[in-house]
């Protein structure tokens, strides 16, 4: 048997119900076309969204199958976090959510898909995590960097007359190994690994939320 399909690390399912609206969302990992960790959201059986990590390649030992089997528990409850959210208001709103969840999760998706790229966390423009159980391991490590998160997400000026709204950029708050990235309305933490040199993680994050408005 192949190495590919030896190691197979464990995938994740939820539910979150509303009204009538149930909204399923699967997290798994694939190797064929190519390796990859995938998050589809459902609605109805329907597929609303589906959130893609590409892993530079096929898992081939159990310490591998561990290591994804921790970034499948991530992405799932990063995923999770946004869809309780929306599943807040009334049913017939969050059926209209879920189809404009698609660019919170792209923003999410696309960063986790550079290269080294190990975790993405959001949070709104207060500093407040969007997934608190998501991101334990993180806000540990990090303590003493979030013990004064607002002169951290200062570095982005406020903007004059947009109560919540900041300048957007990206910061390298460690060097190759966590920057912070400030869409306007919401930020990221994005934790790297640096695998491959010819990689510039500034440049990169700030092409992916470049669509998010000018800088």
């Amino acid at each position: 048997m192949a190495a590919s399909q030896t190691y197979m690390p464990a995938g994740q399912t939820s539910m979150v119900k509303k009204g009538s609206v149930a909204v399923q969302i699967q997290t798994e990992y694939s190797f064929r076309p190519y390796p990859r960790i995938k998050t589809t959201i459902f609605n109805d059986g329907q597929v609303v969204h589906k959130v893609e990590k590409k892993l530079n390649s096929p898992i081939d030992s159990a310490d591998e199958q561990m290591r994804v089997e921790r970034i499948i528990r991530n992405q799932h409850k990063e995923v999770m976090a946004i869809v309780q959210e929306k599943a807040k208001s009334s049913a017939p709103v969050l059926k209209k959510k879920l189809a404009e969840t698609t660019d919170e999760l792209s923003g999410v998706d696309n960063i986790a898909a550079i290269p080294g790229v190990l975790a993405v966390h959001c949070l709104d423009s207060n500093g407040n995590f969007h997934n608190r159980k998501g991101t334990e391991r993180f806000r540990k490590i990090y303590s003493t960097l979030l013990k004064d998160i607002d002169a951290l997400l200062g570095i982005f000026t406020a903007r004059p007359g947009q109560p919540g709204l900041r300048e957007k950029g990206v910061y390298e708050v460690e060097r190759d190994s966590l920057y912070l990235a400030s869409v306007g309305d919401k930020f990221y933490f994005i934790v790297v690994r640096r695998d491959n040199d010819t990689i510039n993680y500034e440049k990169a994050i700030k092409e992916i939320i470049k669509p998010f408005g000018e800088f």
